[in-house]
């Protein structure tokens, strides 16, 4: 039975498992998340974190990884995905948001894991993986959940940080 924590995590067209939010990385960079309320991500970096992105040779690292992405447009990020579908409607949902290009992208066994933009010096997480047509495909960026499309939820289940 879901838990109000776990209620999103198989929404109809993505997964959305909110990683914990005040909890550091263990690897050579300390990495917060952050919320930062009204800021919507346009195209431009971004990088997705994870310990399960897999090495070259496929094997799975022990430390944490890390990747620099494009975001990419909505509307590009639709396009491309119909182009590929015989589906005419809408694939990318506003509550959606795409990044990746070509040999940089989050994989399988990234679902859950952030997508992070650095803004006036503060990492903030904009993303959470989702979905994807294979990986690292030039013409396919990756999915992510747009965290703000889920803010009133998670400031309805998440505390707020310490001294906020």
């Amino acid at each position: 039975m879901p838990t109000p924590a776990t209620s999103l995590v198989w929404n109809h067209s993505q997964s959305t498992l909110l990683p914990g939010l005040s909890t550091k990385a263990r690897a050579q960079k300390d990495w917060k998340q952050y919320l930062v309320v009204g800021k919507e991500q346009k195209p431009g970096p971004a990088v997705v974190l994870n310990q399960r992105l897999p090495t070259a040779l496929r094997l799975w690292p022990y430390q944490l990884q890390e990747v620099m992405v494009p975001i990419v447009g909505n509307e590009v990020c639709n396009q491309r995905y119909q182009n590929s579908s015989t589906n005419t409607g809408q694939i990318i949902k506003d509550d959606m948001l795409c990044a990746g290009s070509e040999g940089q992208d989050s994989c399988q066994g990234d679902s859950g894991g952030p997508l992070v933009c650095s803004w006036e010096g503060i990492w903030v997480q904009v993303g959470i993986v989702s979905w994807g047509y294979s990986c690292g495909h030039r013409d396919f960026p990756g999915v992510y959940a747009r965290v703000m499309s889920y803010i009133s939820w998670i400031r309805k289940y998440v505390p707020p940080p310490p001294g906020s």
